[in-house]
């Protein structure tokens, strides 16, 4: 699987059209790769716009609602120390 692909598909078709517009969130989900944070039989729906079980029993909401948090926190991107 293009996972490269798959996060450019998921901010394009499921991210902007939920009027996520801050472009550090955007570039941020851009670069995070969510198949890291899974369980491997489900890296394959990393990028899908879907609930996913996480190993530790809770769960990794859809990438929509994790950009809208994101930018309703009105987080800012800094410089690491």
């Amino acid at each position: 699987m293009d996972f490269e692909k798959a996060r450019f598909n998921m901010v394009e078709q499921q991210i902007r059209p939920w009027d996520v517009l801050d472009f550090d969130i955007l570039d941020a989900l851009e670069e995070i790769e969510r198949e890291h944070f899974v369980g491997e039989a489900f890296q394959g729906l990393a990028y899908a716009d879907m609930e996913l079980p996480l190993t530790n029993g809770h769960k990794m909401l859809e990438p929509k609602v994790v950009a809208r948090l994101a930018q309703g926190l009105k987080l800012k991107k800094t410089k690491p120390s």
